[in-house]
């Protein structure tokens, strides 16, 4: 009876090389947050995982994954004389675990041992939307969630809203209150009858 068979897989190319010897792990992974963003850096490898030295650095690889118990995926990388890599697709609000590994100059490169892990948070997102009304005793506003049914990721970590209120139009705002995840209005009770009040509304995590 014959067999059933698949049609090819993918193709990948493999030659036997001399150079088996990886590049020393990475040290020294560090980050810093901006709105949107996610900046890695890190210190230049110059050994092989021996300590012998290392002649053919080609570049560094970046993975991220979403939680400890998943798997790291490859994100981007970088050429050897690059120390960094800003991360854009990171989603507002959420918790993320980086590693940078390096590379040599093979035709199928030898990789280093993956850097220690580095737990990051982004910043949540901006709100948007932000209305205001008027009553008899209060200033009332109103805001778009940040959060999104469909995508449990985006700002995971919100714990509420902060409001701010300044008489200047575009400065000198001052914080008057805070609401808890899942409120998108504030009333401001010590407005002052006749004074014209200007304000903004910001998102922030659950960190410590």
């Amino acid at each position: 009876m014959s067999y059933l068979e698949s049609k090819y897989s993918n193709q990948v190319s493999a030659k036997l090389t001399e150079d088996q010897l990886a590049p020393a792990q990475i040290e020294n992974l560090t980050y810093s947050v901006k709105q949107g963003e996610v900046l890695l850096a890190w210190a230049a490898v110059t050994k092989n995982a021996d300590g012998t030295e290392l002649t053919d650095l080609a570049g560094y690889r970046v993975y991220r994954k979403g939680q400890s118990s998943d798997s790291f995926e490859l994100i981007g990388s970088v050429p050897g004389d690059q120390l960094n890599y800003k991360d854009t697709s990171a989603k507002d609000g959420a918790s993320y675990i980086y590693a940078v590994s390096a590379i040599d100059g093979e035709e199928v490169p030898n990789e280093s041992e993956k850097s220690a892990e580095l737990a990051v948070k982004t910043i949540p997102s901006i709100p948007t939307g932000l209305t205001s009304s008027a009553t008899k005793d209060a200033i009332v506003l109103n805001w778009a969630s940040v959060k999104n049914e469909s995508d449990s990721k985006l700002n995971e970590n919100l714990a509420g809203y902060n409001i701010y209120r300044s008489e200047t139009d575009g400065a000198g705002f001052e914080n008057i209150g805070n609401v808890v995840a899942g409120h998108t209005s504030y009333e401001d009770k010590e407005a002052i009858l006749g004074t014209t009040y200007y304000y903004v509304v910001t998102a922030f995590d659950d960190s410590i």
